[in-house]
């Protein structure tokens, strides 16, 4: 990681090479010692027992870099952890058979004469010097497992990672630097297509509709935005976000059209969105706006106070990053009042 990060040009990061020389130190630390432990020492024929226990540990670590990181979609990592279990899996017996035949040794020698205690004891010293090395099918099984489950991880998680992660980086190059719609959202596609798992590319595509529409103000790229955005919504069923983004793409043609249908679309969408986070201030703002847009007074009123109350709850508790701005707050204001003022 260390050398990969020199060469890709992204600086030098001692944490990674601090920490690749601990580990190269433990790990030679570890050789030395155990070459000048005795053949015949209980540590030397714990060995298998020992890889077990590395295991469990290279396990318990991914785990928690898993936690770390938010999730489980990371092909390399979970590659890593699929790798680990079948090592595991694959010792099992092995650590079972050793400590049978450690058992069975500790019984012969405590129950034989003296002579018959020697040689037994050489015998049980001979297997345990035979013991731990595989058979030439068992280390073949097992490393055809590990090539065959290296290939899938390969095929199925890695290049099809790389290749949407490719597609993408080439459809920001070609919008952000070129304004190239088509040529961005043709390169999103096929990262979608690439890595159908994936969700960012569904949302490079949903962001890049939206900017397309408010760009040309055209009904028809609206729609596109649109529909674009459901396909984000049906992989998203239960999350906010997606509702908010459709929303917000309505309430800002709301803002220019000033058209009651617009405004329709934009409440229904943030209402689903509300359902489904029912506090947050911003939401729930643009929740009230697009109401308000709808000329349902009621419910307007509603929303807006709602949203004014989780703003004051934001502020008592020092949530400085989800406070509404000014303007915000003084159009929530001002919809409450008036729709006050009208209900008396």
């Amino acid at each position: 990681a260390a050398i990969g990060t020199e060469f890709l040009g992204f600086g030098l990061d001692e944490r990674l090479w601090w920490l690749g020389g601990m580990w190269w130190l433990g790990w030679l630390g570890q050789v030395v010692w155990v070459r000048r432990v005795p053949e015949n020492d209980h540590l030397v024929r714990c060995r298998p027992q020992a890889i077990a226990h590395a295991l469990e540990a290279a396990n318990v670590a991914l785990l928690l870099h898993l936690l770390g990181a938010g999730g489980i979609a990371m092909p390399a990592v979970v590659q890593l952890l699929l790798l680990v279990w079948m090592l595991r899996a694959a010792l099992s017996d092995v650590v079972q058979e050793a400590e049978s035949e450690a058992n069975n040794s500790v019984s012969v020698n405590a129950s034989g004469s003296n002579t018959s205690g020697r040689l037994d004891a050489e015998s049980s010293s001979s297997r345990s010097s035979r013991k731990f090395v595989w058979s030439e099918p068992a280390m073949m099984g097992v490393l055809a497992t590990a090539v065959l489950g290296s290939g899938l991880c390969l095929l199925s998680g890695t290049l099809p990672e790389l290749t949407c992660r490719t597609a993408i980086e080439l459809g920001d190059a070609a919008w952000l630097e070129h304004r190239n719609f088509e040529a961005a959202f043709a390169r999103y596609t096929k990262a979608a297509e690439a890595d159908r798992f994936s969700l960012e590319p569904l949302e490079r595509t949903a962001s890049l509709s939206i900017q397309r529409a408010h760009q040309t103000q055209q009904e028809s790229d609206y729609a596109e935005a649109a529909r674009q955005q459901q396909v984000l919504i049906d992989r998203l069923p239960f999350s906010p976000h997606p509702y908010r983004s459709l929303g917000q793409l309505w309430l800002a043609r709301f803002e220019k059209t000033h058209e009651q249908h617009d405004a329709e679309l934009a409440a229904t969408a943030f209402d689903a969105a509300v359902k489904r986070y029912p506090y947050h201030a911003r939401l729930l703002s643009e929740w009230a706006l697009a109401l308000n847009g709808t000329g349902k007074t009621s419910n307007a009123q509603a929303a807006a106070r709602r949203a004014l109350a989780q703003d004051d709850v934001n502020h008592r508790a020092s949530h400085d990053d989800k406070y509404l701005d000014a303007a915000t707050r003084s159009r929530l204001e001002r919809v409450s009042a008036a729709k006050a003022d009208e209900a008396n």
